[in-house]
């Protein structure tokens, strides 16, 4: 019989909602005996189609709740539209609808000066409030504001203080102004009248056409007694539109207690028709408060706003410089940081500055405001501010958080940074501000760090950063590689033992070594077979560089497959000069001895400077990082996916170091080209032999120009630096142009540089019209500085004209 029972109810269930054209899916959400008690209600009080609009999890919410579905009914019955009880079920749960009636929600849901996305709100806190029509229309604009405000604030002062929000302060436009200040300018108004009542007569007399900002409110909260009494006489003082034009200037001017008392006591003096005749303009308005404490040349409102503000706030000693060096003050442009609001109001205090500041400000223009917030946290020195000129807000944030009392102590801390261009917008700056307030950088690489080897200023800052995880290791790390590894993996390697653990587990822990594995399709005997050298390539970030280049270039995998399994093979040197590689691409006919002196990796030092030639992977891939980010970034260059080329038989990569930094980089070609113009193909001319003639050999032995004869060339493209003072970049060009002219002369080949070098006066190299052959490339495009930027198969094989230097015998 309950079997047979169950089959009834079941098909009375199926029967209703098919009848009623309710959704299936309720059978899964709702009982049986809940579905057959709702369906028959929904169908009795005739407001099937309005449920049906619902969606489904309010459908069901009222199918299982007969107490709530009895009031959403009743209100579907007189009319209230399905969206605006779905917008409310959303707002409120069903327990705390049933504690209002039926008559309660019906007149706030019929209402349609109650938006949708406070309903809710209405209920809870205004139902009970007789609110007139204006008055319900200005309490949506006050919501809305609050809530664009503030989004996700809450609703305390809603509950607390409710008729704020329909104040005209509130709900119209006078706080659109305000940004951090926007919810205590609303506990002000809440808990000190004066504040609301000054507010009120600034909108009022301005029409309600007027804003202030967090500046004018912390001017008004600061003083409100005195305002509020001023603001009252002026109000009495200025009728009609006049109160408007002042009320505007006085907002404009940005200092109000001193204009107010100010006015109050010109008019008591006697200067009646002066104060309403000020009001027309503001050059008129500024005269008639601050003539005397501006030179007739000081024209421009930046110059206006800064001297207001240094009289208005008793800067007397930046009043006093600003009178006695004239002629340095009406030099200094617009955008220059001295009349940059934030820093003369929040930075610095401008009463400290001398001659010597005042004459730096021509050059130093506004920073960004980001840069200003973090600064404003306490007040600086001109000297800490100058120090970050042109830098990126990452050095203001760590110098913000540097916690040195000395300024001269943060001052070192930071210019060393500076100097080495080591701090990355990734890196953790409070870990690394926290250990740099103990000791510099350098002495941190002198002292802790002086262990590990060939340690530089980027991989110390990664060890800093992670320093308290991985302490127990530091000791241990031997080399710049291993150091590089550890804190790149810092919350992993901060739960082992020691670098011995480290070292055993390193081929399962790495992530991007997994996963360049997986990819690649290197199997276990590949792994343990070269499982040395993997180590080493880990260690120099070998895993973080490919597996980031081959995310950007997924297309490339073959190529990217090739190039490291060569590396992990030991056999790179191999893969990159591969066989004939080389003739093919230049389609020239190289000797075996050129071609192994090409093959060879030249050094050369001087000093403190030193330049080397590298053609392997890594080094390579890293171009485009060293020693700045360029377009052939392995991590976001725009040309990134031509790097490839730079692996061509006849392309290398020349590095200059400073220091053991490096502070320069070009890419080398060997090519071939030709003077004047080349307008066909290589493959149609062959390189011609000549007689040498011997009755013209003294005259044409210092002329360059040869025409129609094919030369082996060693180029070298443009070079980008960073890191060198400029009075070394002299030195760095001679050591350049001295290894590459040795190459040259022992190679056979023609030395051609980029115009760019020109600068430098580079001996025996003269500006000539040159056709550049561009070389075949097993990546499909490269990336030629001199020849227009990029480069397609179209063009290989192809000479391109333009001007070089070309050497010319002695």
């Amino acid at each position: 019989m309950m079997e047979i029972q169950k089959i009834k109810q079941r098909r009375e269930c199926c029967h209703l909602i098919v009848n009623a054209g309710f959704d299936a899916s309720l059978t899964k959400k709702c009982s049986e005996e809940n579905l057959i008690a709702g369906c028959r209600d929904i169908i009795d009080m005739g407001v099937s189609a309005a449920y049906k609009e619902l969606p489904g999890i309010q459908q069901a919410l009222l199918i299982n709740s007969a107490e709530l579905r009895k009031n959403i009914l009743q209100l579907f019955q007189r009319g209230i539209p399905a969206w605006r009880i779905s917008f409310f079920l959303k707002q409120m749960d069903g327990k705390e609808v049933l504690k209002y009636s039926i008559e309660k929600l019906y007149d706030v849901l019929q209402d349609e000066m109650i938006s949708n996305s406070y309903i809710a709100l209405y209920l809870r806190f205004y139902a009970d409030i007789d609110l007139l029509y204006e008055e319900r229309r200005q309490l949506c604009k006050g919501l809305d504001n609050y809530y664009s405000h503030q989004g996700q604030e809450g609703e305390e002062i809603i509950r607390l203080h409710g008729k704020l929000f329909y104040n005209d302060v509130v709900s119209g436009n006078m706080l659109s102004g305000m940004c951090d200040c926007y919810m205590e300018c609303l506990w002000s108004m809440a808990h000190n009248g004066k504040i609301l009542r000054i507010l009120e007569i600034i909108n009022r007399m301005c029409g309600g056409r007027v804003q202030i900002d967090d500046e004018l409110f912390k001017q008004i909260e600061a003083e409100p007694d005195k305002i509020e009494s001023l603001l009252r006489w002026s109000d009495g003082f200025y009728n009609g539109n006049k109160g408007e034009k002042f009320c505007q200037r006085l907002l404009e001017n940005r200092a109000l207690l001193y204009d107010l008392e100010r006015l109050r006591k010109k008019v008591d003096e006697g200067k009646i028709q002066e104060a309403h005749q000020m009001i027309e303009s503001r050059a008129s308005y500024i005269s008639f408060f601050y003539n005397e404490y501006f030179n007739e040349n000081w024209n421009g409102k930046y110059r206006e706003d800064l001297v207001i503000y240094a009289v208005t706030h008793k800067k007397k000693a930046f009043l006093s410089l600003v009178r006695n060096n004239p002629e340095i003050f009406c030099s200094i442009p617009y955008n220059s940081l001295l009349f940059q609001k934030s820093f003369y109001s929040r930075v610095v205090n401008i009463n400290t500055l001398n001659v010597k500041n005042l004459k730096q400000c021509r050059s130093i223009k506004c920073y960004p405001e980001d840069i200003m917030k973090l600064l404003s946290a306490r007040t600086h020195t001109f000297e800490e501010v100058s120090v970050l000129q042109e830098l990126p807000v990452e050095y203001a944030a760590l110098y913000s958080e540097l916690q040195n009392e000395r300024v001269d102590d943060r001052l070192k801390v930071m210019r060393e940074i500076i100097k080495r261009k080591c701090l990355r917008l990734d890196m953790d700056i409070s870990a690394i501000a926290a250990k740099l307030s103990l000791y510099p950088l350098s002495k941190w690489m002198q002292k802790d760090l002086v262990h590990i080897k060939d340690l530089d200023a980027d991989v110390a800052m990664r060890l800093l950063e992670n320093f308290d995880k991985i302490r127990h290791l530091v000791n241990d790390i031997k080399s710049v590689s291993e150091a590089r590894y550890v804190s790149s993996n810092a919350e992993i390697f901060s739960r082992y033992a020691d670098m011995d653990a480290v070292r055993n587990d390193t081929l399962e822990k790495d992530q991007e070594w997994l996963q360049l594995k997986n990819v690649f399709g290197f199997d276990q005997k590949f792994v343990q077979d070269n499982k040395e050298r993997i180590m080493a390539f880990l260690y120099e970030d070998g895993a973080h560089i490919m597996w980031t280049y081959y995310t950007n270039v997924s297309h490339k995998k073959e190529e990217l497959r090739r190039l490291v399994s060569a590396e992990l093979l030991g056999r790179f040197k191999e893969l990159k000069y591969h066989s004939n590689d080389l003739d093919n691409e230049l389609d020239y006919p190289i000797t075996n001895t050129a071609k192994h002196i090409w093959m060879e990796n030249l050094y050369d030092e001087d000093g403190s400077l030193c330049v080397w030639e590298e053609d392997g992977l890594l080094p390579v891939m890293k171009m485009g990082e060293m020693p700045s980010r360029t377009c052939l970034s392995y991590i976001d260059g725009v040309y990134k996916r031509c790097l490839l080329a730079s692996h061509d038989s006849n392309k290398k990569v020349l590095y200059v170091s400073w220091n053991g930094n490096i502070v320069m980089r070009a890419a080398v070609r060997l090519t071939k080209g030709m003077y004047g113009d080349a307008n066909k193909k290589n493959s149609v001319m062959a390189p011609q032999l000549e007689f040498a003639d011997l009755t013209r050999e003294e005259a044409t032995e210092n002329k360059p120009y040869i025409k129609n004869k094919e030369f082996l060339v060693l180029f070298l493209e443009r070079y980008y630096e960073a890191g060198i003072p400029h009075r070394l970049i002299g030195d760095v060009m001679k050591i350049v142009f001295r290894l590459m002219k040795r190459k040259a002369e022992q190679m056979g080949a023609l030395l051609v540089m980029n115009m760019e070098y020109k600068t430098w006066k580079p001996e025996r190299m003269v500006c000539s019209d040159f056709s550049m052959y561009i070389s075949k490339s097993k990546a499909g495009e490269q990336y030629l500085d001199s020849l227009n930027g990029s480069n397609t198969v179209d063009k290989e094989g192809n000479y391109e004209k333009n001007k070089f230097l070309v050497c010319v015998k002695e």
